[in-house]
């Protein structure tokens, strides 16, 4: 069997003849070149979507170091009116959390940290944050940092070896860990990104939920005026019907799928008023009454906003 040893291009080569192509490794990958000049990378599909980065999180001292071992990544432009992404072979060198930089945790309280992967130009580096500081991390936006120290103390600040302004990133995994008076502990889980579980954490981001608690959802809501019904805004109710003073019947776009739902009120504009249930549940309405907390008499607010959850 043949063996052909490639030289690594350092450019786009010539165009081949016609109905011939050429393969070719560059430094971010393999690629083929067909006769129209058409430069395509073999190597895209085996980026971060595909798997999961070796992601290292270690204490020592009080300090923590973050590792990523090297992978292709896919990036997005740092033109955010470009969608053209860019493949990058990520190979960033460690970064350091000193102790004494708490990234805005509580003391004694478990948190977790982001780590991400930025693209400087084609070199990739390093950078955490607390994921509670409800920073935008869904990769669609550029990040910039702040240089890491004894100092970093902010929950709602990206934090990397160097600072660095408006560039790409990836999310490349979490950790949970706990800061006491300023001292670090072990992680007690890091997860890296990518697969099933990249979708599970862009979730949990882009909702800022931070630890292993799970998520349940909202299955319905609505915000209307309790004089009329009218619906001010709403999520999988198609009406509000007002059946006399403080009484009302809600009927959902889409059936609850049992019985068992909690729901929650809240009184706009109120005085002394309580919600006051009085039916059985059922799964494509919700019939509700507010009376006054003092003389129980029908009553009502300005405004009801209701939420269901399942």
């Amino acid at each position: 069997m043949a063996v052909n040893d490639f030289s690594e291009e350092a450019s786009t080569p010539s165009t081949p003849t016609a109905g011939r192509w050429k393969l070719y490794p560059k430094s971010t990958g393999w690629f083929f070149l067909d006769d129209a000049g058409v430069e395509t990378s073999l190597t895209a599909g085996l980026t971060s979507s595909t798997k999961l980065p070796t992601v290292g999180c270690t204490q020592a001292a009080g300090a923590l170091t973050f590792t990523a071992a090297s992978m292709y990544l896919d990036f997005r432009s740092a033109t955010l009116t470009s969608g053209t992404p860019s493949t990058v072979l990520a190979a960033p060198a460690n970064l350091v959390l000193p102790s004494g930089g708490t990234l805005g945790f509580t003391t004694l309280i478990e948190g977790t940290i982001l780590i991400a992967e930025m693209n400087n130009a084609g070199t990739t580096e390093l950078a955490i944050c607390n994921k509670a500081g409800g920073l935008q991390t869904d990769e669609s936006n550029l990040i910039s940092t702040t240089a890491i120290g004894t100092g970093s103390d902010s929950a709602n600040v990206w934090y990397s070896t160097t600072a660095r302004t408006n560039l790409p990133y990836k999310i490349i995994g979490e950790a949970n860990l706990t800061n006491t008076a300023g001292a670090w502990g072990d992680a007690t889980k890091i997860q890296p990104a990518g697969g099933l579980a990249s979708g599970v954490l862009a979730t949990r981001n882009a909702l800022n939920v931070a630890g292993d608690a799970p998520m349940f959802a909202c299955r319905a809501w609505v915000n209307f005026t309790a004089s009329t019904g009218a619906i001010l805004a709403s999520g999988n109710v198609s009406g509000v019907v007002r059946n006399g003073t403080g009484d009302w019947t809600i009927t959902f776009s889409t059936p609850l799928p049992d019985v068992n739902y909690a729901f929650s009120y809240g009184a706009i504009g109120a005085g002394a008023v309580t919600a006051v249930y009085n039916a059985s549940l059922n799964t494509n309405t919700f019939r509700f009454e507010t009376r006054r907390t003092d003389t129980l008499a029908e009553a009502e607010p300005g405004g009801c906003t209701v939420s269901f959850f399942r």
